[in-house]
């Protein structure tokens, strides 16, 4: 169980969630109690990583900077490269590598409250996160260059093959977060086969790009969007830039000339 504290002596963890997630092997359950905890966790191994609710709060934003280094550091540590340089230190970042199988074992992240991103968004799935379950959380508040809220891939990368397949993003609450080139609340990129966005309440997100709520962009077969609430979101629009779809953008890929 991972507390905000030292059992022992009482003090502070600098990275309590991250440092459970290393030490846990693929299928533990890690059960994170009540508390704030300042870090942007990388789930790099199927794992259920299970807060307490509202009341377990991941402050993601990159403050002071010497945080940033740390973050960046901890992906090539776990990662041949390090693709998130447009959209470093979200709430949670989710990767599979060559040595950990997503299929494999049940993964999740439920029960928490995440806000404070500036360039990640909420939650970023990346690449080869199959049967990754992302439910209860309460995302609000977190700007992200991909999507505000949670993200599947990444936007206009033609040159790399995402494969997210099987992912459950559901009963969430994703509230005014803030994308610059995808969504505003979820953003569907291509490589997520069998996606299902079921049961959320998506409000009040805003974007630059396409779907203020939802974006599905590029090619997911299979994909099932029901049963969410969606409502009060917005895209910008002006003549020389701007984006579609308020509540659901769902169009290709954007192609390299724009």
């Amino acid at each position: 169980q991972v507390v905000p504290r030292d059992p022992t002596t009482g003090d502070p963890l600098p990275d309590p969630i991250q440092e459970a997630i290393d030490a846990a092997a693929p299928g533990d359950l890690i059960l994170v109690a009540p508390g704030l905890y300042a870090e942007s966790p990388i789930l790099y191994k199927p794992l259920r990583v299970q807060g307490a609710g509202e009341a377990t709060i991941l402050n993601a934003n990159p403050s002071p900077s010497s945080r940033l280094s740390i973050w960046h550091a901890k992906v090539l540590s776990v990662y041949p490269s390090d693709p998130f340089e447009a959209s470093e230190h979200a709430g949670f970042t989710v990767f599979g590598t060559n040595s950990t199988d997503f299929t494999a074992f049940a993964s999740r992240i439920d029960g928490f409250a995440i806000r404070g991103s500036i360039s990640g968004g909420g939650i970023q799935v990346y690449d080869s996160a199959h049967n990754l379950r992302l439910s209860n959380n309460r995302i609000d508040g977190n700007q992200g260059t991909y999507c505000g809220g949670i993200v599947l891939g990444q936007w206009v990368n033609a040159d790399v093959t995402f494969d997210n397949s099987n992912v459950v993003i559901q009963g969430n609450q994703i509230l005014k977060n803030g994308g610059v080139n995808g969504a505003g609340g979820v953003a569907i990129f291509t490589g997520a086969t069998g996606y299902r966005i079921l049961d959320n309440l998506i409000l009040g997100n805003f974007c630059r790009g396409a779907g203020g709520g939802i974006g599905h962009e590029g090619v997911s077969h299979g994909g099932v969007i029901a049963r969410n609430i969606i409502r009060n979101n917005e895209t910008f629009y002006a003549l020389a830039t701007g984006g579609e779809g308020g509540g659901i953008f769902i169009g290709g890929a954007a192609v390299a000339a724009g």
